[in-house]
């Protein structure tokens, strides 16, 4: 069973790259770890199509060997 959970914060729009960026906090266990992430995106995009961006780039720097 897995106690993973991920939290975003910190959702802002950047215009000039025309992307939304956050910090995603991933509690994995006894370790809780930030990520900074970026997604392009229109500001038409659903809450849901952004999280779920945004989850899957910081857990790929999350299994990555290199952060």
């Amino acid at each position: 069973m897995s106690s993973k959970r991920t939290e975003i914060s910190d959702l802002t729009y950047n215009p000039v790259e025309a992307a939304f960026e956050a910090i995603v906090t991933i509690y994995d266990g006894p370790i809780t770890a930030r990520y900074a992430a970026s997604l392009k995106a229109p500001l038409s995009a659903s809450f849901e199509t952004i999280s779920a961006g945004m989850i899957i780039r910081a857990n790929k720097q999350h299994r990555s060997t290199t952060p």
